[in-house]
């Protein structure tokens, strides 16, 4: 019996706490016409090219095309290093996909050159859907510096920027 009170007192309780919050929140709510937004919200995960032009001859920072080598072998931003998704999966599955182990990743990074204390700058050709991919697993890794040029390969071109 007393856990049928408990239970119908809990129940009420949380209905009457949900119509509340859901009052409040209708109050709340600005009208998406008169928000101005001129910036991102954040933007420490997220390059410019043109800043990325003023800071891409510094040995910190590594730019990373994560494209299929063919691509890149036909054109890339200038000192840019090279990596796909081939070098980032674990093989060990029977199937494609699969995320490597921080192990495998921090061995990449040493046979290309990344240090712990470099910034890396990823990008790809479609949109930052490959790159995101990246970033992802490398987040997952907790790996700090690590941000997308925002706008691929066609900001970069449309800031100047150089081709290899």
């Amino acid at each position: 019996m007393i856990y049928r009170i408990s239970l119908i007192i809990i129940l009420g309780v949380l209905m009457f706490s949900c119509a509340k919050s859901q009052e409040k929140v209708e109050k709340e709510i600005t009208p998406v016409s008169e928000i101005k937004v001129s910036k991102y919200f954040n933007s420490e995960h997220i390059v410019e090219a043109e800043d990325l032009l003023k800071i891409s001859e510094q040995d910190n920072i590594k730019i990373i095309d994560f494209r299929k080598p063919e691509v890149y072998n036909k054109a890339h931003i200038s000192g840019a290093l090279n990596i796909w998704r081939t070098d980032i999966e674990d093989t060990s599955y029977q199937y494609k996909g699969m995320m490597a182990h921080r192990e495998q990743i921090e061995t990449l990074f040493c046979r290309l050159g990344i240090n712990n204390e470099d910034i890396l700058v990823i990008y790809d050709d479609r949109g930052a859907c490959d790159a995101a991919r990246l970033w992802w697993v490398l987040k997952n890794y907790n790996f700090e510096s690590v941000q997308l040029l925002n706008g691929g390969l066609v900001a970069w071109e449309n800031a100047g920027g150089g081709y290899q």
